[in-house]
């Protein structure tokens, strides 16, 4: 599993992100990741396991043509990585090149 714990600074009195999603989680018990296998998904994800249970935290990528091979092998490495099961869904754009 991958964890990571920061301790944030309270920089000219704005609250800290660990105290939003503190509350956050709370009122949300679930919730949805959009995944695109960048650093700031990774990072969002990462920062979500320190509030949420992992099986409540579902995630999705969007692909423009299936079944890429790098594309499978990258998803294949995070879900391996974080041990949950990535969502394949077409992109809207998928469905705008066909018409």
């Amino acid at each position: 599993m991958v964890t990571c714990q920061f301790n944030l600074l309270n920089i000219g009195g704005s609250i800290p992100s660990s105290a939003i999603m503190k509350d956050f989680s709370k009122e949300f018990p679930k919730i949805i990741l959009s995944f695109s296998r960048g650093k700031d998904s990774i990072g969002t994800w990462i920062q979500l396991l320190n509030f949420y249970d992992p099986n409540d935290i579902y995630i999705f990528t969007l692909y423009l043509i299936p079944n890429m091979k790098w594309e499978e092998d990258s998803i294949k490495y995070y879900e391996d990585k974080f041990k949950r099961k990535i969502l394949r869904l077409p992109h809207t754009s998928f469905y705008r090149d066909w018409e």
